[in-house]
């Protein structure tokens, strides 16, 4: 079983990506530059410039819209002038469909302008596609209620999302029209509150029900009510937010910029800096930087104790070594965590993981260290603290019942290989 790592919730959602792109990764970390102030704000530059394009595009200004696009692919920063390249590609693509094809062409213009957040662009090309439609079509159209909203038509998009309810007999697309409904109608007197503000965020533009889900709305919504976070707490939630999605755009150097920032704005947070530390270490273990991951680990482990990500960044220390075959050095951390004040069972919210397991998990490692040094008696000891005194814990039965019977083979070859050895 290869050493794994636990992620902490800022950083699961986009490790698929980073996964994907690790390849290209050590050429976008040069890249990077936390030091660069204009990074901070990159995606604000692409979110305008994307949203222009839109609006020459309903407007009929293809020429325009197509140097605006082509502009954005030479001057935005990464990843966002890939991006522009993408959706040029798109639009010349979409105004070479046959010319009997004018439906076909709108359709994939308005996508398009979806796609560039350019909602108002997308109202009025959808508008045009259905002029001399039949009344009651515009039914059909699943993204009514998004752009409605978007164009700031507030009490017709509740009326659609209400309607969209009472259509349905699904109970979850039920529960999801009622939170955009309670949404939509709180947000006025909201503005000013972080909390409405992230939790709208992340039930509307992050659920991904309607379309994708939108991760430059929801950076904008973010950068709007940072200004009204006047608590500390709050504040730091935010920035955290912004890290996230940041991230799940693949925008390195935003994401470190922000990091940085958050470093410095709140460094006497525990919590929010030791997670700063253990994400860092987790991008460069996925690297294969291993020397650059143990440093970010033990300086977690050192400087942030008492911080709720000790546990995981003092698990993934073990792990690092382990992966590098370092045994006797993964044993003495992992034996950290038996003694230390982490909770075993602390759930893990957010994540396909029930619990945090940290001694159990830690048990395990240990057994394939001894096992690795082909010490059986000392493999075995620990695979059997962590099926008796550290046991494994799902709510899902299907998923502890597959621990324990791996567990349980797990031990019989060891009782095998231990008897073999005498």
């Amino acid at each position: 079983m290869a050493p794994e790592l636990h992620f902490p919730r800022t950083l699961r959602a986009v490790v698929c990506a980073l996964v994907a792109t690790v390849l290209s990764g050590a050429a976008r970390a040069k890249e990077s530059c936390a030091d660069t102030p204009s990074a901070l704000t990159n995606w604000e530059a692409a979110y305008s410039c994307f949203r222009t394009a839109g609006t020459f595009i309903a407007n009929k200004e293809y020429q325009r819209a197509k140097t605006q696009l082509s502009t954005c692919a030479t001057n935005l920063a990464t990843p966002y002038n890939q991006l522009a390249q993408q959706f040029l590609i798109r639009l010349e693509a979409t105004l070479n469909r046959p010319s009997d094809d004018e439906n076909g062409r709108l359709e994939g213009l308005t996508d398009l302008c979806m796609n560039l957040h350019a909602y108002p662009a997308a109202a009025q090309l959808t508008a045009a596609a259905r002029t001399g439609s039949t009344p009651g079509e515009e039914h059909g159209d699943e993204l009514r209620a998004w752009r409605l909203f978007e164009n700031g038509k507030m009490a017709e998009a509740i009326a659609e999302y209400e309607r969209k309810m009472a259509e349905t007999s699904i109970s979850t697309w039920q529960s999801y029209y009622k939170k955009q409904i309670e949404l939509v109608q709180g947000r006025g007197a909201n503005l000013t509150n972080v909390a409405f503000t992230l939790e709208f965020v992340r039930e509307h533009y992050l659920k991904g029900f309607e379309g994708k889900a939108d991760l430059f709305c929801a950076l904008n919504e973010l950068n709007r009510v940072l200004a009204y976070a006047k608590e500390a707490k709050d504040g730091l939630l935010v920035y955290r937010s912004i890290i996230q999605y940041l991230s799940s755009l693949n925008d390195d150097a935003g994401r470190d910029a922000w990091e940085a920032k958050l470093l410095r704005d709140f460094k006497d947070d525990q919590d929010g800096c030791a997670e700063v530390y253990l994400n860092r270490g987790i991008r460069a273990f996925l690297l294969n930087d291993f020397p650059q991951a143990l440093v970010f680990f033990r300086k977690v482990c050192r400087e942030y104790p008492n911080s709720e990500f000790y546990g995981d960044a003092q698990y993934d220390l073990g792990s690092t070594l382990q992966v590098q075959k370092k045994y006797d050095e993964a044993i003495e951390e992992d034996a950290k965590l038996f003694t230390s004040n982490v909770d075993e069972y602390k759930t893990a919210p957010g994540t396909s993981e029930d619990y945090k397991l940290y001694r159990h998990k830690a048990a395990l490692r240990t057994s394939e260290c001894y096992e690795s040094k082909k010490d059986y008696a000392r493999a075995l000891q620990y695979a059997e603290l962590a099926n008796n005194q550290y046991k494994p814990l799902f709510w899902c039965g299907t998923c502890l019942k597959t621990a324990r019977e791996a567990l349980e083979k797990r031990i019989k070859t060891l009782q095998e290989l231990l008897t073999e050895g005498k």
